[in-house]
């Protein structure tokens, strides 16, 4: 499960549509195609259904290219920190998969830290 991924655990290789994808320290990539190959092979790896892929990359648009290194594996590992599940985190990119888009560090942990900061819990705060 992406748990294991969370903490720098991850198999050799896992297989993405037949193909398998050996996942690398580095994955700055220059084709569009094998970023979205790589992305979509990490967040199966996280326990994603090829339904839920196909949900996710209909709803981020057809530009889903997110870098894994730099706004897959922050954003899910900062999930899992606010203390959400893996399932949660399942559900959470599904519903919401622009999360990819938006910057962690200005937008997101920011936005965190003032529910925390009104009074919001932390938990109701991750979900």
């Amino acid at each position: 499960g992406g748990l294991l991924l969370a903490h720098g655990w991850a198999p050799a290789a896992w297989t993405a549509r037949g193909e398998v994808v050996q996942p690398t320290r580095s994955t700055k990539v220059s084709s569009g195609a094998e970023a979205s190959t790589q992305a979509e092979a990490y967040l199966l790896s996280w326990g994603l259904s090829e339904e839920q892929l196909s949900k996710v990359k209909a709803r981020y648009g057809q530009d889903f290219k997110p870098d894994v290194e730099g706004a897959v594996k922050p954003k899910l590992n900062w999930l899992t920190d606010l203390g959400l599940t893996d399932l949660q985190i399942q559900r959470a990119v599904v519903a919401h998969p622009k999360l990819f888009r938006h910057d962690l560090e200005n937008k997101l942990k920011p936005l965190a830290q003032w529910l925390l900061d009104i009074g919001m819990e932390k938990l109701k705060v991750a979900k």
